[in-house]
Formats: structure tokens, C-alpha cells, sequence
């Protein structure tokens, strides 16, 4: 019994030890962020913009924009720069999703996000009553190739943009075509399906391919 004892504790602090390991990785949270769901707002307008260099900005609809430096310690990610910004709790993160949670006033509010720099490289269908359906490949470099039927295809330049009137992030297009000369705010996101809206507020969907 003597001998058990002691190799029992030992096991209990391996297992406590194991579960307080944590394997977010710094790397995964780099890109834009358009938010799915924020506990308690219906229809979040909020957007999180992460650098490779420990600096961000959060935005909470038109108005309220927080510049930031961040860092990930455990499963905490934390803050610096605006005392009125919490710290958060992760509880997921690869490349394309973020999860969290935070208190306000006491009750706990869960928030995720989609990161709009690495799901849109790919192959999507493009539906659109105002621009028509096409083809599109978008390359993480920043252009995109355009094919609309038997037209010859067309290369795009895009980027993803904050705009002033809104926190959601936008899709900034500029070709020779004026049809694609736009800004697409971005309405929905998940992996395989985004829909935006022009300028012109027309509907755009695109569906991976």
C-alpha cells in the first residue's frame, strides 16, 4: 500500500497536467475574421483583423474600433492597448475557425468567427442576378480567374478591406470588366458557401466548387 500511494499521486498529476496542455498555435489566428455568431446579438456586425506582427483591430459595427497587440497564453487570448477590450477564452482554433468566450457582467457570451483569408482561395461558383454566373478560382496571391460561359476568362485582383459604414470585412475587386470593379460585403460565411453584397446592395453568392 505504501508503495501504491505514492505512484497513484503521481499518475493524478499526470492526467491533471495533460488536460491543462493547450495546442493553439499563433500562426492559425494571422488573417480576417468575419464574426457567425456572437451570444445574444442576432445579427453581429463585428470583424476581427489579426497581423503576423502581434497587432489587430476588432471592430463592433460602424464606430466602435479597437487597434490592439495580442497574444495567445494557453487558452487565453490576450490584450493589450484598450482596457475596455476583455481577455478571451479559446475554445477552438485551426485556420479557419475561432471560438471563444468572454463574461459581460458576469454571464458568459460565446463568439465565433470564419477567416475569410483561408477559406476563400479555391474553386466557387459565382450567382448573381445583377453580374451573372461564372467560374472562379481565387489564389491566396491575390488575383482570381474569371470564366462566364465561353467568354474568354478574365483575371481579377482581390483583396478583403474594412470598410467605414459597417465592421463586416469586403471584398475589393478590381479588373478591366466594370461589372467586377466593386466592393462585396461579406453577409454570411461558412466553408463552402459566402454570400455578399455589391455596392449596388445585389445579392452575390458564391458556392465551392
Amino acid at each position: 500500500m505504501k508503495r501504491i500511494l505514492p505512484l497513484l499521486f503521481i499518475a493524478l498529476a499526470l492526467v491533471g497536467c495533460k488536460k491543462d496542455k493547450f495546442n493553439f498555435k499563433e500562426a492559425d489566428l494571422v488573417g480576417v475574421w468575419f464574426c457567425t455568431e456572437w451570444e445574444g446579438i442576432d445579427e453581429p456586425d463585428i470583424s476581427f483583423w489579426v497581423n503576423q506582427d502581434h497587432t489587430c483591430m476588432l471592430r463592433f459595427g460602424k464606430s466602435e474600433i479597437h487597434y490592439l497587440t495580442w497574444a495567445i497564453n494557453a487558452n487565453k487570448l490576450v490584450f493589450s492597448g484598450d482596457s475596455a477590450v476583455p481577455e478571451f477564452t479559446l475554445k477552438q482554433l485551426d485556420k479557419k475557425h475561432l471560438a471563444w468566450v468572454t463574461y459581460d457582467d458576469g454571464a458568459q457570451v460565446r463568439a465565433s468567427f470564419a477567416n475569410l483569408s483561408q477559406i476563400l482561395p479555391g474553386k466557387w461558383k459565382s450567382e448573381s442576378l445583377s453580374l451573372g454566373n461564372a467560374d472562379i478560382t481565387m489564389d491566396a496571391s491575390g488575383t482570381s480567374t474569371w470564366v462566364k460561359g465561353d467568354a474568354e476568362p478574365e483575371i481579377i485582383k482581390w483583396s478583403l478591406e474594412s470598410a467605414e459604414n459597417f465592421a463586416s470585412p469586403c471584398i475589393k475587386w478590381e479588373g478591366v470588366n466594370v461589372d467586377f470593379a466593386d466592393l462585396f460585403k461579406v453577409n454570411s460565411v461558412t466553408d463552402d458557401l459566402i454570400s455578399m453584397y455589391t455596392s449596388s446592395s445585389f445579392l452575390v453568392t458564391f458556392t465551392r466548387q
